[in-house]
């Protein structure tokens, strides 16, 4: 593991590796009476021991115990494995820090969002989720739509799901993919390209990965230009309400609403090529493409716009950062990752 403080393929290796296994593991514990309880208990137990001890590390420690445990004792049994995956990721990211002698906030660059640039993130969020509409919609005609299997349920456990779905995901995932794999690279535009690829294939199934490949990219770009992992983490958390918030009141006026927006039928942020019939309609993959085309023009229009208001921010003060990056390229253990990930890609859609 020291290894993988330092060598990003090592990194990505463990993440593969502990998501596999924690998977399996997490999914057993399910079965057990409290058994998500007694998961959680050793990811806390294990931070602790892996922390300074201070006083002040302790008392977080069992506040944050006390709180995942209190939404895991109101929450479906299914939920915990995700809960728990998330939480895991986190305790990776902060052991390999303390490893390099860094704060995971420092180092993967936390910082607040200027006023100006709240606006642009805003309207970057609704482009994404055209982009990432109609590349699902794309996928859904060869794959199946796991987004939406595994929102099943979540009106019924609203506020729960935003916790579990939305931003422990959103704030794990970033630090994981957009905080430590992206700052691990020295070359940025490498690490844009390598972090959305890992971004993607940790889904596990094609259908996700098809649309957090391009996420990836973009979401890296964001980060890029800002230097801020926060513009990231609230362009995702606020992605992933959408779609929690779509999936648990499709019947809400304001779900309604930004569902039934459309284009000469095709609908821009609840894509689909199939007519009622099922049958699938050419016209609306043309009206499709060419809305999304659009809609990369405006996100590109948006990161130029956000690119000029962090140069003039840049310009009013001088920031200093922590030393990041090595030198990178590609070997077996990054190779065996990526493997494993399509691998277990191939068994959900054709085996399981």
């Amino acid at each position: 593991m020291n290894k993988a403080a330092f060598d990003i393929n090592t990194f990505w290796f463990y993440t593969v590796f502990l998501h596999i296994a924690g998977s399996i593991i997490f999914s057993l514990l399910g079965f057990l009476p409290l058994g998500t309880m007694l998961g959680l208990t050793g990811l806390w137990g294990i931070g602790l021991y892996l922390s300074d001890k201070s006083r002040k590390t302790i008392g977080m420690v069992v506040i944050g115990w006390l709180i995942t445990g209190a939404i895991t004792l109101t929450m479906p049994v299914s939920y915990g494995s995700s809960l728990l995956m998330n939480l895991l990721m986190l305790l990776l990211v902060y052991y390999v820090c303390r490893l390099r002698q860094v704060s995971v906030w420092e180092y993967c660059a936390f910082k607040k969002i200027p006023f100006r640039q709240w606006g642009i993130l805003l309207l970057l969020t609704i482009a994404f989720l055209v982009i990432a509409s109609y590349i699902n919609a794309v996928s859904m005609l060869f794959v199946q739509n796991m987004t939406a299997v595994s929102l099943q349920g979540t009106g019924h456990y609203f506020l729960q799901s935003i916790l579990v779905f939305a931003i422990f995901p959103a704030v794990a995932e970033e630090i994981l993919f957009r905080g430590y794999i992206f700052r691990g690279i020295i070359n940025k535009n490498v690490a844009v390209i390598v972090s959305a690829l890992m971004f993607a294939l940790l889904h596990m199934n094609f259908n996700q990965m098809s649309y957090a490949f391009i996420m990836g990219l973009l979401f890296a770009l964001v980060v890029r230009i800002t230097d801020n992992l926060s513009a990231t983490v609230l362009i995702h958390l606020l992605f992933n309400f959408y779609n929690i918030f779509t999936a648990a009141f499709p019947e809400n006026p304001a779900a309604s609403f930004f569902q039934g927006i459309n284009i000469g039928g095709y609908h821009l942020m609840a894509a689909s090529f199939l007519q009622a019939s099922g049958s699938f309609d050419f016209s609306l993959l043309v009206i499709g493409t060419v809305t999304v085309a659009a809609a990369f023009i405006v996100v590109a229009v948006l990161l130029w716009i956000l690119k000029k208001v962090r140069k003039e921010e840049k310009d009013l003060k001088t920031e200093q950062r922590v030393k990041e990056g090595l030198p990178w390229k590609p070997d077996r253990a990054f190779w065996v990752g990526c493997a494993a990930c399509v691998a277990i890609a191939v068994s959900y859609e054709f085996i399981i």
